[in-house]
């Protein structure tokens, strides 16, 4: 929806209700003005009644001015929509038409058509045997919704359209997952069920998938929990039993069924003896590293990490993972502090360790995300075929991954919030640690990172750290 048509009039209502012309965005008014636009665009060329409208707005009890105040808001809409049509012109868009009033709209200029459009293509391509190119369409009709359709918009025809839309794209997330469950997605496909199954746990056939795909991912304990969750809930909530096509997928899951796919057979984490060697990505400690003994000392009390170097504290207890962000200006030392932490603490992540140089302030671009986790789960042990190609499902294969595993990630030289957060493991059992010269107030606002601001080495502790370097390197002394 963000092509320019020129003058053309562009119409989203899979979120709250916006309009465009010629890529600027239209002043709409309130709530019941949106309404107004979102019923005629749903109805587009067609013609609707002033009866039908007010119906639509204000339900069987209409107020008395209920006429006027449709006048009204259409006289308004007509000015957001052509504010230079001259007085008692003819309209372009919104037009009289009979006893009501139609909105004129071109193919491609409302979301929720063009979301239809794509659906109608995806299944097409599915029943064709071209999988792949189902899931793009599927991925392209999903990716226009914004948040509930129609939101805040009020009135029985909203309420109405906002049912059937949503069942429209929950069906569309449903068969999409059956797709990406043949093309072996199972890890991506997981990650991205498990939220939306949270958010509608009565939805069996949602339920139904996302056992599948954890059973697919060699999670089988997983998948019968998600099973007992929803019985639990169904009958807490409804006083029934699960329905035979969820109950069905139980007992296959039970019996290990040969048709369900072999467990794993689409995860990477299916091969722990390939995957988990490790890895052990953090550079070399800097040369005659000396000073920081405060800056430490902070580091181990906002990771909770304690006890001697190579301890066994406890990093990432709470629900998300712990980020540690250490700011400060260049040449201040930041990744020298960050590494020589790391390697103090790393066998306190025996999952491994895994490092990038986001290169945030090199000359060239920096490294983007969807780079950095193809490098990850690499080193994960991810075949280069098997890597997805969109940034998304990188991210939730990289999580799955990482779930429950003891890794510590350090992201150095990150110059943004969207560079980091595509890189945030789900798992509260990781840490990571960021280095920026920005001080990423998105990631404490929105993860809860803890910061560490940097200052330049006092001159004694520089002072030490130039002549412990020149020992090292006097002519005949042994390197160490």
């Amino acid at each position: 929806m963000a092509v320019d048509y020129g003058p053309a009039l562009l119409v989203r209502l899979l979120g709250p209700v916006r309009a465009w012309r010629g890529g600027r965005e239209l002043e709409l008014g309130g709530p019941q003005r949106q309404a107004v636009l979102g019923l005629l665009a749903l109805r587009a060329n067609q013609a609707v009644s002033r009866s039908e409208l007010i119906d639509g707005i204000w339900g069987e009890d209409p107020p008395p001015s209920a006429v006027n105040a449709l006048h009204v808001h259409v006289a308004g809409l007509r000015r957001a929509l052509e504010p230079n049509r001259a007085s008692r012109a003819p309209g372009q868009f919104l037009l009289a038409d009979g006893p009501g009033y139609s909105l004129r709209l071109e193919p491609g200029q409302l979301d929720a058509q063009v979301f239809t459009r794509h659906l109608d293509a995806a299944r097409a391509s599915r029943a064709a045997g071209d999988l792949s190119a189902a899931a793009r369409s599927f991925d392209a009709a999903l990716r226009l919704w914004q948040a509930a359709p129609l939101s805040g918009v009020p009135g029985p025809w909203a309420e109405i359209e906002r049912v059937r839309l949503s069942e429209m794209r929950l069906t569309a997330i449903e068969e999409r997952a059956e797709v990406m469950l043949v093309l072996g997605r199972a890890a991506a496909t997981a990650t991205e069920l498990t939220g939306l199954v949270r958010e509608y746990p009565l939805r069996e056939a949602l339920r139904g998938r996302l056992m599948l795909a954890l059973y697919q991912c060699g999670r089988q304990a997983d998948a019968l929990a998600a099973f007992a969750d929803g019985r639990r809930i169904l009958a807490e909530e409804l006083g029934l039993e699960p329905g035979p096509g969820l109950r069905r997928v139980h007992e296959q899951i039970l019996a290990a069924d040969p048709a369900l796919g072999p467990p794993a057979a689409a995860a990477p984490r299916a091969s722990p003896e390939h995957i988990w060697a490790a890895p052990a990505q953090l550079p070399g400690d800097v040369d005659a590293f000396t000073g920081r003994v405060g800056e430490l000392a902070a580091l181990d009390k906002l990771a909770a990490v304690t006890g001697p170097p190579g301890g066994t504290g406890q990093a990432g207890a709470g629900p998300a993972p712990t980020v540690i962000c250490v700011s400060g200006t260049a040449d201040v030392g930041k990744t020298a502090l960050a590494v020589h932490w790391a390697r103090r603490v790393r066998a306190t992540f025996p999952d491994g360790q895994l490092y990038v140089n986001l290169r945030g302030y090199d000359p060239g671009q920096p490294v983007p995300a969807g780079d950095a986790l193809a490098g990850f789960l690499r080193a994960l042990g991810v075949p280069g075929q098997d890597i997805p190609r969109d940034v998304d499902e990188r991210a939730a294969a990289y999580r799955t991954l990482l779930d429950d595993r003891r890794i510590l990630v350090m992201l150095d030289n990150a110059s943004a919030v969207e560079q980091v957060r595509p890189l945030l493991p789900g798992s509260p059992s990781s840490l990571v640690l960021v280095t920026s010269r920005d001080s990423l107030a998105g990631l404490v606002a929105r993860h809860g990172a803890r910061r560490l601001d940097l200052d330049r080495l006092p001159p004694q502790d520089a002072g030490a750290a130039g002549s412990r370097r020149a020992r090292r390197h006097e002519p005949g002394r042994p390197r160490r």
